[in-house]
C-alpha cells in the first residue's frame, strides 16, 4: 500500500514539473520577441565577428606556413651537410686506404731490398769458400804425392788422419 502511495506521488510530482517547464517555456517565448533591425543589425556582427576571427585564421596559417618553409630550409641545409660529411668520410677513407696500401707498397720494397742485399753481400764470399776449397783440394793433393815420396812425412799425414 505504501508503495502505491509512493508511485502514485511520483507520477503526480512528474506531470506537475512537466507542466511547470512548459508554462516558463511559453512565457519566454513570449518575451522573445526582437524587432527585424535588431536582427539584421546583429547577424551583421556576427558576419564582421566571422571575417574577423577568418582573417586571424588566415594569418595563422600564413604563419605556420612561413614555419613549416623555414623549417624545411633547415632540414635541406642539414641534409646538405650530411651530404657533405658522407663525401669527406668517403674522402678520408680512400685517404687512408692509398697510405696504407702506400704503406704496404714501402715495406714489401724494404723486404725485397734487404733479401737482395744479403745475397749480394753473401756471393763474394761464397765464391771466395770455393776458391779456398778448390785450394785446399789442391793442397791435399800435392801433400798426398809428396807423402808417397817422403815416409817421414806419410808417417805425420797418418797421424792427422789425412792420409
Amino acid at each position: 500500500m505504501a508503495r502505491k502511495k509512493v508511485i502514485l506521488g511520483g507520477i503526480i510530482f512528474t506531470f506537475l514539473v512537466g507542466l511547470n517547464i512548459k508554462i516558463v517555456d511559453a512565457q519566454t517565448s513570449e518575451n522573445l520577441t526582437i524587432p527585424t533591425k535588431e536582427v539584421i543589425e546583429r547577424l551583421a556582427r556576427i558576419e564582421e565577428n566571422q571575417k574577423s576571427i577568418q582573417r586571424q585564421i588566415d594569418d595563422t596559417n600564413r604563419r605556420i606556413d612561413d614555419m613549416n618553409e623555414r623549417i624545411n630550409e633547415r632540414i635541406d641545409d642539414v641534409n646538405i651537410r650530411i651530404d657533405d660529411l658522407k663525401g669527406d668520410i668517403r674522402e678520408l677513407k680512400s685517404f687512408v686506404l692509398w697510405g696504407f696500401m702506400l704503406m704496404c707498397t714501402g715495406m714489401f720494397a724494404l723486404c725485397g731490398f734487404v733479401l737482395w742485399d744479403r745475397r749480394t753481400a753473401l756471393l763474394p764470399t761464397i765464391h771466395e769458400m770455393k776458391e779456398l776449397a778448390q785450394q785446399g783440394e789442391k793442397v791435399e793433393k800435392v801433400l798426398r804425392e809428396y807423402a808417397g815420396e817422403d815416409t817421414k812425412f806419410a808417417k805425420a799425414m797418418r797421424a792427422a788422419g789425412l792420409l
